[in-house]
């Protein structure tokens, strides 16, 4: 069975073989808009949660028709909250994008809050990310790795000055 979380792993797969990928930004919270787009010659889309009114319902519906057309759905967060990450993984988010990050601190924090265990996030069997329980637990864990990506959005002077630091923390893509 081809899902979403294989077409997550093949997009993490081809961001760490360095490909030079296409992607389009989505400020417009309507599943025909991902359709369409996700139907098109992209290869991801980001829904753009910072700037754009995507709320939870509508993200969740969002990851519905890119599952249907087989894109990898990233979410830009507003911010890079725990719990907010959380919510966007579990609705089976290829990843986040997270603005405004400065230090190698904060993106270490960052990759904590995509990964499951001690120090990391929570999990749940009955999720989308899980297959609605298709996955057996110890699946779902041993697979994130490979389905969840993490980009670091840097926008200040702070952040420019520590980018090769930034990008050097394990589990930044």
């Amino acid at each position: 069975m081809h899902t979403d979380m294989s077409h997550n792993a093949d997009f993490k797969r081809r961001i760490a073989a360095r490909e030079v990928l296409l992607g389009a930004f989505i400020k417009t919270p309507h599943p025909m808009v991902i359709e369409i787009m996700g139907g098109s010659a992209f290869d991801f889309l980001i829904l753009d949660c910072e700037h754009a009114p995507f709320d939870r319902s509508a993200i969740d519906t969002a990851m519905i028709a890119g599952r249907a057309t087989g894109c990898p759905l990233l979410v830009r967060v507003p911010h890079g909250d725990a719990s907010t990450i959380l919510g966007i993984l579990d609705s089976g988010a290829a990843g986040v994008m997270v603005p405004h990050v400065t230090s190698a601190g904060q993106a270490e924090a960052l990759v904590r809050a995509l990964r499951y265990g001690p120090g990391g996030r929570g999990f749940a069997g009955t999720t989308r990310a899980a297959h609605y329980g298709g996955r057996t637990l110890k699946e779902h864990l041993a697979a994130t790795a490979d389905d969840v990506s993490l980009f670091c959005q840097i926008e200040e002077p702070e952040g420019v000055e520590n980018a090769e630091a930034i990008a050097a923390v394990d589990g930044v893509d």
